[in-house]
């Protein structure tokens, strides 16, 4: 076996799988912070969004025997981005999240994005 076989083993080996998972607790521990009012509903669609991130990941990779179902769970993932940037933008916009927050959060979710894209352009060849 290569030493790439043996890093690959599981899904939490991924780097798309490991930065959305840090990136999830995060906004987890971030949103605690935010008030109550805020909690119900701006709090509880960051989470939800965020943590849809590496759980796309994880249910694809149980799946990789079959490229098309990696793809379409990796391109759950990318719409969890998006989703989460528009919540993101509204904690900006309702002064839950400063703007150095929302910048550093915007640059990760950005890199998470880029790295899941680059995973599913690698699996998609296979499906095409």
């Amino acid at each position: 076996m290569t030493s790439q076989t043996l890093t690959l083993r599981s899904f939490r080996n991924l780097r798309a799988y490991r930065r959305a998972a840090a990136l999830a607790s995060d906004i987890f521990w971030i949103t605690r912070r935010f008030p109550r009012d805020g909690q119900n509903t701006l709090s509880d669609q960051m989470r939800r969004h965020a943590h849809a991130i590496p759980d796309a990941i994880a249910r694809g990779w149980h799946q990789r025997h079959d490229p098309c179902a990696f793809t379409q769970d990796l391109d759950a993932a990318l719409n969890a981005c998006y989703q989460l940037s528009h919540w993101l933008n509204v904690a900006k916009a309702c002064q839950y999240l400063s703007a150095d927050e929302h910048h550093a959060l915007m640059a990760r979710k950005k890199e998470l994005h880029r790295t899941i894209a680059q995973l599913r352009a690698r699996c998609g060849m296979l499906c095409e």
